[in-house]
């Protein structure tokens, strides 16, 4: 789990739902990036709402590693964005968290047998910002205790005060 300053740090880049680029690796060992709608969770999580048959679930259960980055106002004098690497597993049956990321409603709706989602556990964070000096980037954090078992952690999810069992595939 990363640690309490680096979620604190996520906090402010993520607002809601916030357009993420996801890299994962490709079955010929290719990198590909996309842009997705990224969650982030009161436990440093990132959701990402999708469907089976994408190219990203299929990169993801082959090699879980990936990478994302987030920010806002790139341009602005007070930017800042994450570097985020961490593990993902694909999770089915979570049909009910289309409510968290208003913005999936509009592809993920009713009861779709092929809504997945894809949850990411972040292992190493970079936040850089328009502010540090030159020196002062990248802030970086580790994941503080990686011997918990991911898998068994995203077991449950909170949607508002619902809690939803889901079984990783």
């Amino acid at each position: 789990m990363i640690s309490r300053d680096a979620k604190e740090r996520l906090d402010r880049i993520f607002d809601g739902p916030t357009l993420t680029l996801l890299g994962t690796v490709d079955a010929d060992g290719r990198p590909w990036a996309r842009y997705v709608m990224g969650v982030l969770d009161d436990r440093g999580t990132i959701r990402v709402a999708t469907k089976r048959g994408t190219r990203k679930i299929d990169d993801v259960e082959r090699f879980p590693f990936v990478h994302l980055l987030v920010g806002k106002n790139l341009f602005s004098s007070d930017c800042e964005y994450a570097q985020i690497g961490g593990k993902a597993v694909v999770v089915d049956g979570a049909q009910p968290s289309a409510s968290w990321n208003p913005a999936a409603r509009a592809f993920l709706s009713g009861d779709d047998p092929s809504y997945a989602l894809i949850e990411i556990r972040p292992q190493r964070v970079e936040i850089w910002s328009a502010k540090a000096a030159p020196n002062e980037n990248p802030v970086v954090f580790e994941e503080e205790d990686a011997e918990n078992d991911f898998e068994a952690e995203l077991s449950r999810f909170w949607v508002g005060d619902d809690e939803f069992e889901v079984e990783p595939v």
